[in-house]
């Protein structure tokens, strides 16, 4: 919200902070209920801005306290995503509805959450609430927001008002993998504290190991390794290790060597015969993995996946460029092993046909 909108002067007035004028317009009858292009009201605009004087005057005049904007915000929403504790607690003693969800289903507690506001969080759960295991439009509750965001506190309050720590979004992800992501540590001991299961998988097999890998937290996969070594070479439906999935992130050899020094199989093959290799060599976001993994004892230069590809024809087929001409350096007897051959053969492999010499 800026005050470069001038949809109506009390709006300007309020994003300004000019309480005079805005005392001025509503005596001369403006109507506070009034909404702009966005569908936002002058109490949302007061909420935002965090003056609670001017909150009071547009409440004593009829402001509606319940009014969702195009997005499904309500002045609540807006309060707590602009940290504003004062004006979030004199909606709430007032009376506004607490448990309206957005347009993506998330209501003030999912807010909280998100946006780490542990003391309006405690105002909502001062009673029960009912909305404390609403999942937004992913499936994700307020502890699957928390535990990804690393806010312990918020985390602990909702443990402590007894919020489902099984509850999976669409995905079929606990708050486990949402903390997997995130890196928190501190969140891990949290919730393991809570009794929630770290034997946890998604709908697609995976497990709080892989998302850890996914998402290059390393420290993280470090402790949960510790936690049970079976984490190393779990695989999901696909049949993919958490280092399939580091090296396709690829921003952070740390992950991959963990993995590798702590014993993987680093030539682990998919159901469909994908190696971290062919990973590697085709999806990773940069050119390091490939290279940390050609020196690694026990990879395989020359695995064919089910289609029988090597890395090296995938390599070129994406235009990789300097990951072909890593795979090359690495290998000795590409050309025997009838690569060569095949990747003349494709079409799609334009890179090496104009850059490789088979003499």
């Amino acid at each position: 919200m800026t005050a470069s909108s001038l949809e109506n002067d009390l709006g300007v007035a309020i994003l300004t902070k000019n309480e005079s004028a805005v005392k001025s317009l509503i005596c001369n009858g403006v109507d506070v209920n009034r909404t702009d292009s966005v569908g936002s009201l002058p109490l949302h605009y007061a909420a935002y801005v965090g003056d609670t004087t001017m909150m009071l005057m547009l409440i004593d005049s009829g402001a509606d306290l319940n009014a969702q904007d195009m997005l499904g915000l309500t002045p609540l929403h807006r309060a707590i995503a602009a940290l504003r504790y004062d004006v979030a607690e004199l909606l709430i003693n007032k009376g506004c509805d607490t448990t309206l969800q957005c347009k993506i289903h998330q209501t003030p507690l999912h807010i909280c959450a998100i946006h780490n506001v542990p003391n309006v969080a405690t105002l909502l759960l001062r009673n029960r609430y009912i909305m404390l295991d609403s999942a937004d439009s992913r499936g994700c509750t307020a502890l699957h927001h928390a535990a990804y965001h690393g806010h312990v506190e918020i985390a602990e309050l909702l443990l402590k008002a007894g919020i489902n720590m099984a509850a999976t979004d669409k995905l079929g992800r606990t708050a486990m993998h949402s903390m997997a992501c995130g890196g928190n540590l501190g969140m891990l001991a949290v919730l393991r504290e809570a009794g929630a299961s770290i034997a946890v998988c998604d709908f697609h097999g995976r497990t709080v190991a892989h998302y850890a890998a996914m998402a290059s937290q390393t420290e993280m996969l470090e402790a949960l390794l510790r936690i049970d070594k079976n984490f190393l070479d779990a695989r999901d439906n696909d049949g993919y290790t958490p280092l399939h999935y580091a090296v396709q992130n690829g921003q952070n050899v740390k992950t991959i060597d963990l993995l590798v020094q702590s014993g993987c199989d680093v030539a682990a093959a998919a159901c469909d015969g994908t190696t971290p290799l062919h990973v590697a060599a085709s999806l990773a976001e940069s050119a390091k993995p490939i290279e940390y993994l050609i020196n690694c004892k026990g990879i395989d230069l020359n695995a064919k996946n089910a289609d029988g590809m090597t890395p090296l024809h995938l390599a070129s087929e994406w235009t990789k460029v300097s990951r072909v001409d890593t795979l090359i350096q690495g290998a000795t007897n590409w050309k025997s092993k009838g690569v060569a051959r095949t990747l003349y053969a494709s079409e799609k492999c334009y890179y090496f046909k104009n850059h490789i010499r088979l003499d």
